[in-house]
């Protein structure tokens, strides 16, 4: 096997798994949560936006990228709840 062979496997294992990972990545949920919840809450290297923002279904916090949010902002009628 030469350089140029071992170089075009590693790209197609490279593709292999990308391609894989895209497929078998959970499918992101078609439910609405019960709670959006907005945490600014102080902290010492200042408020994140994307940080403090969850979902809560059925008592259990849920991270937005859990959540179809196009669908969630669609379908819901649900609003984010600032808290502090």
């Amino acid at each position: 096997m030469n350089y140029a062979q071992f170089i075009v496997g590693i790209v197609i294992l490279i593709i292999v798994g990308i391609l894989l990972n895209i497929l078998l990545a959970s499918p992101r949920m078609q439910e609405c949560p019960d709670e959006w919840i907005q945490d600014r809450m102080p902290t010492v290297g200042g408020y994140d936006d994307k940080e403090g923002e969850y979902f809560i279904k059925d008592g259990k916090r849920m991270e937005i990228s859990e959540f179809d949010l196009q669908w969630v902002n669609e379908n819901c009628n649900i609003k984010p709840k600032i808290v502090y």
